[in-house]
């Protein structure tokens, strides 16, 4: 008495599958009584097929993405993150869904939000895809040092916004830092610099490795105190203390 609709699964003679869909609905006279049965076969093969591929497709992507080791957003037009990938655990500390609806600017180290911007800006503009470094915080307070390949994908429907691959490049960048830091010493040795500059180099040099570090270097002066060689970091009230010269040796009192 009512339309019906269906699907089913049948098998060619070749043994491969193929799709039905049946549609049927009754014929009625001018009286309203049933007369016949209106049935309508449609082979769906075709769009079975390509509803498949395209949920193995997304299955596929999404193991790709929930297991990599990189991390991966996407970022809306207005900075907000929309998407965090699974990796966010490990290289930031925070579960996904406590990053999703951040503004992205509040992971992003103070000196590096303009960059971040400007690649923005390129990206909306006339880029397709941009490659750049950041640090973004940690949920411990450190920083970690990523390098970026950002895709402008906001036209696109399913993505909506700014997709973003990043890598931890943490000990990377540390061992730049180190092997740049050693060449400047060398040279500084090299051309007989002043002491205090080299030394500078060298406390500078040991806080580029120890992440919040502040170091110096103290000089045992003639008249038995030890004065400030080189802590270019070092508090104002701290280095007053030391340029005043700490004594040293079994009369000297805890400064």
């Amino acid at each position: 008495s009512s339309d019906l609709h269906s699907e089913v699964c049948r098998r060619r003679k070749d043994g491969a599958p193929v799709y039905l869909e049946l549609s049927t609905a009754p014929l009625r006279d001018a009286q309203g009584r049933v007369t016949g049965v209106l049935s309508v076969t449609v082979d769906i093969t075709a769009r079975k097929e390509t509803e498949a591929a395209l949920r193995a497709s997304e299955e596929r992507s999404r193991t790709l993405v929930e297991g990599s080791f990189d991390l991966i957003t996407v970022t809306a037009p207005g900075g907000t993150l929309t998407y965090v990938s699974p990796a966010a655990r490990e290289l930031l500390g925070y579960e996904p869904a406590q990053l999703i609806r951040t503004d992205i600017n509040e992971l992003v180290h103070p000196d590096d939000r303009e960059t971040l911007r400007r690649f923005g800006r390129e990206l909306r503009a006339y880029r397709s895809s941009t490659r750049f470094r950041y640090r973004a915080r940690h949920r411990d307070g450190t920083w970690r040092h990523f390098e970026a390949v950002a895709t402008n994908l906001v036209a696109n429907p399913v993505v909506g916004g700014f997709l973003g691959v990043s890598r931890d490049v943490t000990e990377q960048h540390r061992h730049e830092q180190l092997v740049k830091g050693q060449a400047r010493v060398l040279e500084a040795i090299a051309r007989d610099a002043e002491p205090e500059s080299t030394l500078a180099m060298i406390v500078e040099l040991v806080e580029s490795q120890i992440p919040d570090s502040i170091g110096s270097v103290l000089l045992a002066s003639d008249d038995g105190t030890l004065r400030a060689g080189a802590g270019p970091n070092v508090p104002a009230p701290i280095a007053g203390i030391v340029a005043a010269g700490i004594p040293v040796g079994p009369d000297s009192r805890p400064c």
